[in-house]
Parts: C-alpha cells; sequence; structure tokens
C-alpha cells in the first residue's frame, strides 16, 4: 500500500435488489480508520444503512492533519444539557444591552432539558448555560433581543497557534438548520496572532470595534452562501468565486451536522463543503497570511434581533450544534481562564486565573466604562489597559477588545474604571494567553493517528427507498452524523 493512501472498497451493497460497487482513494497526512463499515441503526420498522458520500473533487488533493494538531470532538452524553467547561477552548458571550449585563433574556436553546432530541427544547437564561453539551456534540444558544436593538455574539476560540506559512486546514461540523438567515447567523475569522480581536465584528454591524487589522473571514448570509473576504492592513477585498446557496445541495437540519472546511495547500485556498464539493472560494492563496507568525481561529454565532424581519414558526434565536473542530498544523497554546466570566462597579473587581501566568503573556478580556485599568499587584500599582487596534477607531459607549501584557507568575488581575453615560464599567471574558505550549493534559484530544479520519462523513440511507436509483438518491442525501 503506498504510504499516505488507502484504499477502501464496499463491495456487493446489496439493497432492494441492487448491487454497487465503490472504490475510495483517499491521500492523506495520517492512517485514516476505516469509517467506512456499513453501521446500522433501527428505528420505527426500518433500517439504515450509512455509506460514503461520493462527489467530484479529487480526494487525493485535500491534505490529512498531522498528529499534534488541534481536535475537539466533544465527547461526553450527560444526563441533562451541561454547560461546557472544557479546556480545549476560549468560550466568549457578548451582549451590548446594559440591561442583559448579568442575565440574558430567557430563551428556548434546541434539546430538552434531559438531552432530548433538538426538535424538544429548554429554558436559558444564565451565561454560563448558553454553550452546553448534549450527546457527545456542543451547542451554542444567543439572543440578542428586538426589544433593546439587541446584539449578542459566541467566539468559540480552540487553544491553538495555527501555522499560516505552508499548508494548513481548519475544519468543523455544524447544523444547517437557520432561523432568521440575515439575523442569527455564524462566522469564522482567523487573524494573526498579534492582531487578535476578542470580539470582531463587521464594520456596518451596530455593536464593538469591528475587524482586526488583518484576517480571513467567512461569513454565512442571509442568502445562504457564505461570503469570503480578507483584510490585509485594514483594507478589505471581497474573495468569494462562487455564490452558490448552500440549501441548493444541504437540506437544512437540526440534527444532521455538515464538515465546513477551510484548506490551504501550496498556492491554492479553498473553503467550502467537501462533501458536496462545494466551494465559497477556491482560488490563490492570499499571499500576505504567509507572513502571520501564527494564527488564530476564532468560530463565531450571531444574534441581530433575530425575530425582525421574518414571518413564520422559525422566527427568532437559533440554537447551533457543533462537533470535531480540527485546526494544524501548528502550535499547542497556553488559555487560563479566570473563576468567574464578570467584574463590574457593583461586583468585586478581582479575578482569580487557574494558573500562574507564563512569560510573555496577554490579558485577553471585553470590557466597556471609561479608563479600564488593572492592577497585577494586588491594587499596589496600577495601569492602563490597553486597548487591542482594531481596523476602525473606538467607539465610546461600544464593548471594546483589551490585550495587555501581564507580568510572568500573575495569578489575580483587580480591575477599576469609571461608569459611562449608558451604564456602570464592566470587564468579561477574560483569560491569559501565551504562546507557551501547555503540558500535561491538554483539556481535548490532540490529533492523532486513532483521531477522526477528516474526509470520512456517511449519509443515512432508508432501505426501503434504496433501490435501482442508487447513485442518484446518494447524490441527493444531506451530510452526516444523524442524532
Amino acid at each position: 500500500m503506498v504510504k499516505g493512501k488507502f484504499t477502501l472498497l464496499l463491495l456487493g451493497v446489496v439493497l432492494g435488489g441492487v448491487a454497487a460497487l465503490y472504490s475510495v482513494n483517499f491521500g492523506t497526512g495520517l492512517p485514516m480508520e476505516t469509517a467506512f463499515a456499513a453501521a446500522r441503526q433501527q428505528s420505527a420498522g426500518s433500517e439504515k444503512v450509512y455509506l460514503p458520500i461520493i462527489k467530484d473533487f479529487d480526494p487525493d488533493a485535500i491534505p490529512g492533519l498531522p498528529p499534534g494538531s488541534y481536535f475537539e470532538k466533544f465527547t461526553g452524553a450527560p444526563a441533562n444539557a451541561t454547560p461546557w467547561n472544557g479546556d480545549g477552548l476560549d468560550i466568549t458571550i457578548h451582549n451590548r444591552d446594559q440591561d442583559q449585563l448579568y442575565s440574558m433574556t430567557p430563551m428556548q436553546a434546541q434539546h430538552g432539558g434531559n438531552c432530548s432530541g433538538p426538535d424538544n427544547t429548554h429554558t436559558v437564561s444564565n451565561y454560563n448555560d448558553v454553550v452546553f453539551q448534549c450527546r457527545n456534540h456542543l451547542m451554542t444558544a444567543t439572543y440578542g433581543l428586538s426589544e433593546y436593538g439587541g446584539y449578542s455574539m459566541i467566539y468559540l476560540t480552540p487553544a491553538y497557534i495555527v501555522d499560516t506559512s505552508g499548508d494548513f486546514m481548519v475544519s468543523f461540523d455544524v447544523s444547517t438548520f437557520v432561523t432568521n438567515p440575515g439575523r442569527d447567523w455564524i462566522d469564522l475569522w482567523i487573524s494573526p496572532y498579534d492582531d487578535n480581536l476578542q470580539l470582531a465584528l463587521d464594520e456596518w454591524l451596530p455593536d464593538v470595534q469591528g475587524e482586526p487589522r488583518n484576517a480571513l473571514h467567512f461569513k454565512l448570509t442571509q442568502d445562504s452562501t457564505w461570503f469570503v473576504e480578507q483584510i490585509r492592513n485594514g483594507n478589505l477585498q471581497e474573495l468569494n468565486s462562487s455564490y452558490v446557496r448552500r440549501t441548493d445541495a444541504v437540506e437544512p437540519s437540526k440534527s444532521v451536522r455538515t464538515t465546513h472546511m477551510l484548506i490551504v495547500q501550496g498556492n491554492r485556498m479553498r473553503f467550502g463543503i467537501p462533501d458536496e464539493d462545494m466551494w465559497w472560494y477556491d482560488g490563490p492563496v492570499p499571499s500576505f497570511i504567509r507572513n502571520w507568525n501564527g494564527a488564530v481561529v476564532q468560530i463565531g454565532h450571531h444574534s441581530y434581533t433575530p425575530d425582525k424581519d421574518c414571518s413564520g414558526a422559525a422566527c427568532g434565536p437559533n440554537t447551533y450544534h457543533w462537533d470535531n473542530i480540527a485546526v494544524g498544523p501548528g502550535q499547542h497554546m497556553t488559555m487560563i481562564k479566570a473563576d468567574k466570566r464578570l467584574v463590574s462597579n457593583t461586583t468585586n473587581h478581582t479575578l482569580v486565573f487557574d494558573e500562574p501566568a507564563p512569560a510573555n503573556s496577554h490579558l485577553r478580556f471585553s470590557g466597556v466604562g471609561e479608563d479600564l485599568e488593572v492592577s497585577f499587584d494586588g491594587g499596589s500599582t496600577w495601569q492602563n489597559a490597553q486597548l487591542q487596534k482594531s481596523r476602525i477607531g473606538q467607539t465610546r459607549e461600544h464593548f471594546k477588545s483589551y490585550w495587555t501584557p501581564i507580568p510572568a507568575g500573575t495569578t489575580s488581575v483587580r480591575f477599576r474604571g469609571g461608569n459611562w453615560w449608558g451604564g456602570e464599567w464592566a470587564a468579561r471574558d477574560a483569560t491569559i494567553w501565551s504562546r507557551v505550549v501547555p503540558s500535561g493534559d491538554l483539556g481535548f484530544d490532540p490529533y492523532s493517528a486513532a483521531g477522526k479520519p477528516m474526509f470520512s462523513q456517511s449519509i443515512p440511507v432508508d432501505t426501503p427507498a434504496f433501490n435501482n436509483d442508487l447513485f442518484d438518491q446518494i447524490d441527493e442525501l444531506g451530510a452526516f452524523c444523524e442524532n
């Protein structure tokens, strides 16, 4: 067998009197597990057989991830919807409304409180509950309420610095059901480590401080296409090579999580859904990313008055279902979490961190108010919290992203500031970041030869309908991972 390749033959699939032969040849950077073996699931009197998706794109052209890459598969099936506190992700939860500084407007998040199926719901109103786990995957649920002209967002940031100087990949699986496409959406940011914005957002939206100075941005739009752009030294440029609608190939689903992938290989960059051979960008690699000294990946869920400008029962805030976030190659990084997510004028002003800060670390947080300051020695001395530069200027009444050097060995930080015209000062979602590779348990699964093959998704096929139109039906079916 040629190194880095395997050939899988699924022979003699006989369903409804029809036999088929499949041969799939993948070029990878890893040994692949035999994920195309037929898996059977009994349900309501019918039997489902899971078969590989076969499409026109050339799998030999897609690299695998090397051992040591980031891979979070959210393993765990708790009896109840359980807040996610894994160390492998930095979680930012933002809401612009001062009235919702401490708790959010209640919403119905998908999956029952006992983790029953996604058509069931449970009420969330505490920020600690909006990123939660059920059935071996992760959910995000957020609500920018119309009554307050609201805007809210959640960012998931892997504890990993991707090396953009050569070939690399970013991959995630996500549900495709959308409540209000123009007002509840997801996106992906890749920006230099030193330019990362905790609250990255399009300039034209009514909150925070705009885009990073340098980035690649991929955003799901109201037309069910992905908008692709680059930001280079503050200059935006659209990159799309296609505006195909995702709904043309993928059925909206709460339970099926479809793989979206950014692949940079040689001089070619692609972003899309490999299983559908659907690419919103397929062209040259933007050359400026090669000079980044490591990059940060942020996966976002945005909610901007989702009960506005739409009709029907589906309107309102959405829940997205995530799984199998993979990034590499690069290096793992240190992210140290605090004992609570918020300090403000009316709370205790001190955050205590799980571990001492390594050398050359930064304190990363979002904040609002006048003249925010931090103390690393219990209040004996103070210094201005340093704003992270963004593509546009700062807006006084908006939350801002802060990126402040912190002395090695620091385990607690005190905050102070002045209240602003709309309310009290606040700082939230603080972590200590360092390029130092952590030792011991990473809190997630580093990608290894035993990890998930990146290109082996399978689709459910109902036996009674699987007949002489075999190949046509496979092309028409959705992506993988039905609960």
